[in-house]
């Protein structure tokens, strides 16, 4: 009878101790199952991130070579505009014809390749005074373009009430320019700072770059 029982309860024990260890190895191996997945995904959601941090870093530097571009092309505009142009319409006097400017709307050359790019701008005043300042500079240059077409036909008419009226025209049209190039200016002067502003950010302040950044 003690046999029975001590060859029963070995077989119990054999068995218990069989089902145990199977039971922790399964749990272990689910649990490195587990844990191998985890890390993979955890490896993947970094590669994303990482990845994806390049790609805004890679977008941050193409947007602000683009603004710095813009922003060369604008001083280049402006150093030419103030040789003569502007220090000359400044000081017209009333009743007197402004001089003669040859100009084209190929001046804007980098804003116009880059144009799609201002508008991935994450600064709203940026964008605005940027698009306002080439919209008046581009109006200019065709003022000064149609004021150029005015002295020519005036050149062409031989009748002299004609040829009257046609000055009239002009000297009219020589303080539209002068107004003009005095909006111009106040275009500039709103915009320069906007430019220092972002190009002297920081890269973390260019992905947001919040309006409300205090300015100095």
């Amino acid at each position: 009878m003690f046999g029975i029982i001590w060859i029963f309860q070995h077989w119990a024990s054999n068995l218990l101790s069989g089902f145990f260890g199977a039971f922790v190895g399964g749990a272990f191996t689910w649990f490195g199952a587990w844990q191998s997945t985890k890390t993979a995904f955890e490896l993947q959601q970094k590669e994303f991130a990482d990845r994806e941090f390049r790609e805004k870093l890679a977008n941050q530097a193409t947007i602000r070579g683009a603004v710095q571009s813009i922003s060369d092309e604008v001083e280049a505009l402006w150093k030419h505009y103030n040789r003569e142009i502007r220090p000359h319409l400044a000081s017209l006097e009333p009743e007197r014809p402004a001089n003669i400017y040859h100009a084209a709307q190929s001046y804007f050359v980098v804003f116009d390749a880059a144009g799609s790019l201002v508008g991935r701008i994450a600064s709203q005043t940026l964008r605005s005074r940027i698009i306002d300042f080439y919209i008046g500079a581009k109006a200019f240059t065709d003022a000064l373009q149609y004021y150029e077409g005015l002295h020519a036909s005036h050149a062409n008419i031989s009748e002299y009430n004609q040829k009257s009226e046609k000055w009239k025209e002009i000297i009219r049209y020589s303080s539209y320019l002068k107004a003009m190039s005095a909006d111009l200016d106040k275009l500039y002067d709103a915009l320069k700072p906007e430019f220092n502003l972002y190009l002297n950010a920081t890269p973390s302040d260019r992905t947001v770059y919040p309006d409300s950044i205090p300015k100095a």
